[in-house]
């Protein structure tokens, strides 16, 4: 069963939808940070900046909540679904944290629940359903393989690893979703088109539009506000809600964690030797290490040429340096098994 299934099963269920509020980019403190996500340009993540359970007690002593994200956006050649789910046992953590000085309020903030990942056109389709479910109707290891098969994200880098476990997160919701002890509270399905695919702020208040004023909604330090103006504005603390961002860089800084990075150790490692073999066998895996860079789906190309021009730069540096320090001294070594290989690897390349 796919996400578009289950979206429709709830929002044809009597179940009331919330009140649905894209932040205005002036409505949010960071607002001038906020613009296009372009295509082979920028990287995007949606980021759930914080869940609010407006009546804890009764949350905690009855039901668990379960926020549960499914992402649909193109990585490499084909679209790909990620589900993410920040359930009861990622939320007790928590809580641990405040003791006993749990406020009647919970606010839960700053999850990434899409990693981090290039942006390669034609949109994202994102749904998000906040779920009450009656405490103790499953067993807790039940709960936890799935929130564990979805914390995998928060352990990769590489959008293809943890697409090889999504399939468990969206069986076991799928299992869940016609049980009655299971109750979606508010959702949202929304699909951002290529041509208007913006970073921006959204709250899923679970409170109909006509209770309140939506454009005196205000984001500040990543939590919702509420009053005629920012500087003002209170916590909202009327009701259940969730607010999530669609960020974007044009950079990632965990280029060291993806699958191509040690043949930049290996382009360091020969090019730290001044010998003519080793800065030929430095040159071939630098030039190894920008096609990899370059059909890697996990880095943009501007990226992946930034980094290239980058990397040439250091390369250089660094033989530059190696050079030098071999006309201090006549230092003989004794050639290694390693010199051999490199070698013969050089000559068949000439052939």
């Amino acid at each position: 069963m796919t996400s578009e299934t289950w979206w429709e099963k709830i929002s044809k269920s009597s179940t009331q939808l919330p009140t649905r509020v894209p932040i205005p980019r002036e409505h949010v403190d960071v607002g001038e940070k906020l613009g296009t996500i372009k295509p082979n340009e920028h990287y995007f993540q949606v980021l759930i900046n914080e869940i609010y359970l407006a009546n804890y007690r009764e949350w905690f002593s009855t039901y668990d909540p379960m926020l549960f994200i499914v992402s649909e956006f193109n990585y490499g050649q084909k679209k790909e679904t990620v589900p993410y789910i920040v359930g009861p046992s990622m939320i007790e953590s928590m809580i641990e944290k405040y003791g006993q000085k749990a406020p009647p309020g919970m606010i839960f903030s700053d999850t990434r629940v899409t990693g981090l990942h290039p942006y390669r056109g034609d949109g994202l389709t994102l749904s998000l359903i906040l779920f009450q479910i009656k405490r103790d109707a499953y067993p807790r290891k039940f709960m936890q393989i799935f929130e564990n098969a979805a914390k995998v994200l928060d352990f990769t880098t590489m959008l293809s690893t943890y697409v090889k476990v999504a399939g468990i997160v969206l069986d076991g919701v799928e299992s869940m979703l016609n049980k009655t002890d299971v109750q979606p509270l508010i959702g949202l399905r929304k699909e951002f088109p290529s041509d208007v695919f913006e970073s921006q702020y959204f709250a899923l208040v679970n409170m109909p539009e006509s209770k309140f004023n939506p454009n005196e909604l205000w984001v500040r330090n990543g939590q919702l506000v509420h009053g005629d103006n920012l500087p003002d504005a209170k916590p909202y603390r009327d009701s259940d809600y969730v607010l999530f961002s669609i960020n974007r860089t044009s950079e990632r800084d965990d280029v060291e964690t993806l699958p191509f990075y040690p043949l930049w150790n290996r382009v360091v490692e020969e090019a730290r030797v001044a010998k003519e073999d080793n800065w030929e066998s430095a040159k071939t895996a630098m030039s190894n290490l920008y096609l990899a860079m370059r059909l890697s789906p996990d880095i943009t190309e501007s990226h992946a040429e930034a980094l290239a021009d980058d990397y040439i730069t250091k390369m250089q540096a660094i033989q530059t340096t190696a050079c030098k320090i071999a006309k201090l001294g006549d230092v003989k070594t004794k050639p290694s098994e390693l010199d051999g290989i490199r070698a013969k690897s050089l000559s068949i390349l000439k052939m």
